[in-house]
């Protein structure tokens, strides 16, 4: 199973992310592509190194029980809302559609931002409503079954027993 964690700056992913990890005895991979990463199947705008990265998880059936901390859907998010950062589409779709067959489960995790608490050197806080509502677009078009997470509570023990329940097929509501 590939588990990715998705979501907007300082939402908690990493965090829960390494915890589910922790927890459940899952191999964690944070995203290792730079910010001014963008993909497409043009050499031009994808590097080698990282494509053959991102092929090895995508096309690697042995590679199992791994969670991806932020992975491409966060190119989609942010390209709707921040116009220097472009995607090819239907590459997205594309390796969307491969992850979708490989048994793939994912959370977006979002929190409830207020604008004294939140400080991130990347995003603005007049950018946060725009980005939930791209993250938000996807979710609602994805082959891949996404769930979200609201960690405004900040309620890490909780929220883990959730995903982990939605992953391992138990009933619980967060």
């Amino acid at each position: 199973m590939i588990i990715i964690i998705e979501g907007i700056d300082k939402s908690g992913k990493t965090t829960i992310a390494k915890e589910l990890c922790k927890k459940y005895n899952l191999f964690y991979v944070k995203n290792p592509l730079p910010n001014n990463y963008y993909f497409g199947n043009d050499k031009n705008i994808i590097p080698f190194v990282e494509f053959s990265y991102l092929n090895m998880i995508l096309h690697n059936t042995d590679l199992d029980n791994i969670v991806l901390d932020r992975w491409f859907i966060s190119q989609f998010a942010y390209s709707k809302v921040y116009k220097d950062k472009r995607i090819d589409e239907n590459y997205f779709w594309k390796l969307e559609k491969i992850l979708s067959e490989r048994n793939t489960i994912g959370f977006y995790i979002y929190k409830n931002y207020d604008r004294n608490d939140f400080k991130d050197k990347f995003v603005k806080f007049d950018k946060l409503n725009k980005l939930h509502k791209a993250y938000l677009n996807y979710l609602d078009k994805a082959n891949i079954r996404f769930y979200t997470v609201n960690s405004t509570d900040q309620n890490l023990k909780k929220q883990i027993q959730f995903i982990g329940d939605t992953i391992y097929g138990k009933s619980t509501k967060l």
